[in-house]
């Protein structure tokens, strides 16, 4: 009797901890979420294909972010608007327009043709590089642990006198490249409203003051960006600097400028960064 008495309390123990979900499970396993002040670490850029339009996309956002949350500072998102999905639609309240010349031209490369889809690092994964947003956290966990080859460091400002965006990009090698490399600069923004449909939302999944985050506004190298080097040692620096003129569209303070540097035969991503710019009055 002692024992059936003592069962169900065992039982309960039991089932509470084995559906206790990891909050973190990047901490869990490494001890720290992300980058500390002795070990770089590699930066994954998870660019997402999307639209405001596409009800099914902001799943693959929430996702995203859930992925960033977990893996922290290993995470760089970007949220690329392309095809009919991003299309605006002022009959049905969709005015704005987020296409670029940048995302279509990515779009057009990597032949996306369904929404929402995305790359990670822009690596072949499951014998494909465009991913469905359930295959994102799978790629990234193959990536995360990896030693980076270099790090890069980004210096930016943003004049409200001359409404200048200068930016300088220091990438530094820490191991042999023997290959062709290109470094990228993309500029996005934080904390756009507009609407977005929602199929997550009960209907007609219009959400009117939708947050659109880290949303590509423009590329300041062109898409695939300058080859910087062909061969580096470990210690080998390259800086690049760069300025362009902030659109009067944008709010600088919620701007933020993420360089990679790739292969320049595959794009394959060997390191990713980025930082939010620094307004100078």
């Amino acid at each position: 009797m002692k024992i059936l008495k003592i069962l169900p309390i065992i039982l309960l123990f039991v089932s509470i901890f084995s559906c206790d979900e990891i909050d973190n499970p990047l901490k869990e396993r490494t001890n720290t979420c992300g980058e500390d002040d002795i070990n770089p670490i590699r930066k994954i850029l998870v660019e997402d294909y999307t639209g405001h339009t596409c009800g099914n996309c902001p799943k693959a956002s929430r996702i995203l972010h859930e992925i960033k949350n977990d893996y922290c500072e290993h995470i760089i998102p970007l949220a690329i608007h392309v095809g009919s999905f991003a299309v605006p639609d002022s009959a049905h309240g969709y005015l704005a327009d987020y296409r670029t010349e940048t995302g279509t031209e990515l779009s057009e490369h990597f032949e996306i043709s369904a929404l929402p889809n995305g790359t990670v690092n822009r690596i072949e994964f499951n014998e494909k590089i465009v991913l469905g947003k359930n295959e994102w956290r799978q790629a990234v966990d193959v990536l995360f642990a990896l030693p980076p080859d270099l790090t890069i460091k980004i210096e930016s400002a943003y004049n409200e006198t001359t409404k200048e965006i200068s930016i300088k990009v220091t990438s530094e090698s820490r191991t042999i490249i023997q290959e062709d490399i290109n470094l990228t600069v993309y500029l996005a923004e934080n904390n756009i409203i507009s609407p977005q449909k929602d199929y997550e939302i009960p209907s007609p999944s219009y959400v009117e003051n939708y947050v659109h985050n880290h949303l590509l506004r423009t590329a300041v190298t062109n898409t695939f960006g300058e080859k910087i080097a062909s061969s580096l040692v470990a210690g080998d620096v390259v800086i690049k600097n760069y300025t362009i003129t902030a659109n009067e569209e944008w709010i600088p303070a919620n701007c933020e400028i993420i360089a990679f540097v790739s292969k320049t035969q595959t794009k394959e991503i060997i390191q990713a960064e980025s930082e939010y710019i620094t307004i100078v009055k």
